[in-house]
C-alpha cells in the first residue's frame, strides 16, 4: 500500500471542495502539517486521518482503499466501462455502477458528477421507461456547464446528442433535428476538436432522423459528410451504419441500382467488424430486392 497517496487523494477531494488547507487544519492540527500529509512527505496518524475524513465528508477507509488504486486511472476505468456498458444497450449494469460511484470521492468534481448524471438519465430511460425523470436528469447534467459560457465543450456536445436520442425514441424527429442542428454549432464554434467521433454520432443521428421524416436527400448529404469524415479520420466507427443508411435513402427514392452498391458496401465494412447480426440483415434486405 502506498501512503503517499492518501495525501494526494485529501488534497484532491480538498480542491473538489473548494476547502483550503488552513480550514481542513482547524482544530486538527497546523496547516504545514496538512500541507506535508499533502505532498506526501508525513503519513497521518489515523486520529488525525479520521478527523480530517469527517471534515471532507467521506469514510476513512476510502483513503486505505484508494492508498491502492491511482485514483486518474480507476476513473477513467469506470468511464471507460460505463461507455462500454452504453454501447452494449446493458443499462442495468451501467446503473449499477453509477450508484456505487456517485457517493465515492473522486467521483465528486464538477465534469465526474456531470459524467455520472449524464449516464443516470440515459439509464432512467431505457430501465424505468420515465421520459421526464431521464430528460430532468440530463438537463442537470447539461446545466453543470462552465456559468457564463457561450460554447458548449465536446461533453456537453454529447450531452446534446443523447439528448436528441431519446427525442427520437419517443418519435420525436423534429425536436431531435432542432437539438442535433444546435449541438453541430456549438461543435463548429469550438477552437479545436480532439474526437473525431463526436461530429461522426451527429451526422449520424442527423441522418437517421432526417430520414424519418422523409427527407431523403437532406439525409444522403449528411451520409456523405459523415463517410468523409469517416475515411478521413481512418476509423471505421459507424462507417458501415452511415454507408447502409445512405443505401437506404436511395431505395426510398427508387434508386435501386445505387442503393444496392452502397448496401454491398456497408455489408462489407460491417463483415470486416465481424458484425453478423447487421451482414445477415443487409442479407435479407438484398435477397429482397433481387
Amino acid at each position: 500500500m502506498d501512503f503517499a497517496k492518501i495525501g494526494a487523494h485529501i488534497r484532491d477531494i480538498r480542491k473538489s471542495l473548494k476547502i483550503t488547507q488552513g480550514e481542513i487544519a482547524h482544530g486538527i492540527c497546523t496547516q504545514g502539517l496538512i500541507s506535508r500529509i499533502e505532498k506526501g512527505e508525513l503519513i497521518p496518524s489515523a486520529d488525525i486521518l479520521y478527523k480530517i475524513s469527517k471534515k471532507l465528508g467521506v469514510d476513512i477507509n476510502y483513503f486505505f482503499h484508494y492508498a491502492e488504486t491511482p485514483s486518474l486511472a480507476y476513473v477513467q476505468e469506470v468511464m471507460y466501462q460505463v461507455r462500454k456498458f452504453i454501447r452494449d444497450r446493458n443499462y442495468q449494469e451501467v446503473a449499477e455502477i453509477i450508484h456505487v460511484e456517485m457517493k465515492n470521492p473522486l467521483f465528486q468534481p464538477p465534469a465526474f458528477q456531470q459524467f455520472l448524471l449524464w449516464h443516470h438519465g440515459i439509464c432512467t430511460y431505457y430501465i424505468q421507461k420515465n421520459m421526464e425523470e431521464a430528460f430532468a436528469l440530463i438537463q442537470k447534467a447539461l446545466d453543470m456547464s462552465e456559468p457564463g459560457s457561450n460554447t458548449y465543450s465536446e461533453r456537453n456536445i454529447e450531452i446534446l446528442n443523447s439528448m436528441a436520442i431519446l427525442y427520437s425514441e419517443e418519435g420525436q424527429h423534429k425536436e431531435a433535428i432542432a437539438i442535433l442542428e444546435k449541438a453541430m454549432t456549438h461543435l463548429k464554434a469550438l477552437s479545436h476538436q480532439k474526437d473525431a467521433r463526436i461530429e461522426i454520432r451527429l451526422l449520424y443521428s442527423l441522418a437517421k432522423s432526417l430520414t424519418i421524416e422523409g427527407q431523403y436527400e437532406n439525409s444522403i448529404h449528411y451520409c456523405q459528410r459523415g463517410s468523409k469524415l469517416c475515411l478521413q479520420a481512418e476509423s471505421l466507427y459507424l462507417f458501415g451504419e452511415m454507408t447502409f443508411q445512405h443505401g437506404y435513402n436511395l431505395l426510398q427514392l427508387n434508386r435501386k441500382e445505387e442503393a444496392l452498391v452502397y448496401l454491398y458496401r456497408a455489408r462489407n465494412i460491417f463483415q470486416l467488424q465481424n458484425n453478423v447480426n447487421f451482414v445477415a440483415y443487409i442479407d435479407e434486405e438484398i435477397r429482397y430486392l433481387d
